[in-house]
């Protein structure tokens, strides 16, 4: 399995600026209008959602992950429907 950690500049929605993290993926869903990464972010130590419009840079570390088992990204998923549901 192609478990591997990635490096990505992100710029979300709410305040403009950009971070740098490094997020363990999950899987890419589209819900609406909108691509989101699904990911363990370590910088939040948290299972985000991240808009790939918002990815302004993407690297592959080569560094591989073992899965989370409290990491559900179906959960995710749900959450961020009724998000979107609800803007």
């Amino acid at each position: 399995d192609a478990r591997e950690v990635l490096r990505i500049r992100y710029e979300p929605l709410s305040d403009g600026s950009t971070t740098d993290r490094e997020v363990e993926p999950l899987g890419l869903v589209r819900i609406e209008h909108a691509w989101l990464l699904v990911a363990h972010c370590r910088l939040r130590s948290d299972v985000r959602a991240f808009r790939v419009d918002r990815i302004l840079d993407a690297l592959a570390t080569g560094e591989r992950f073992a899965p989370r088992p409290d990491v559900s990204f179906s959960q995710v998923i749900e959450r961020e429907r009724k998000r979107f549901a609800g803007s």
